[in-house]
């Protein structure tokens, strides 16, 4: 689960520095918040937020198809 990864990071020194350089490079920017989120983000996550959010941005009118080959 997302909360298992979100451990995992802090057991990894590659990640960790990673993520300590974002957040000190990008202050008040989202490049410097991890990617997931935090634990405490994820964990006040709730079945009606997930909804509202996938209702708001997954639509066909927010839809971008990409072809390469």
């Amino acid at each position: 689960m997302i909360l298992d990864e979100l451990r995992g990071v802090r057991d990894d020194p590659d990640q960790v520095l990673s993520e300590a350089v974002a957040a000190a490079a990008f202050q008040d920017h989202p490049y410097g918040r991890p990617i997931a989120g935090s634990e405490r983000a994820v964990k006040a996550l709730t079945r009606d937020t997930l909804l509202g959010f996938w209702r708001r941005w997954v639509r066909p009118d927010k839809l971008i198809i990409s072809i390469a080959g």
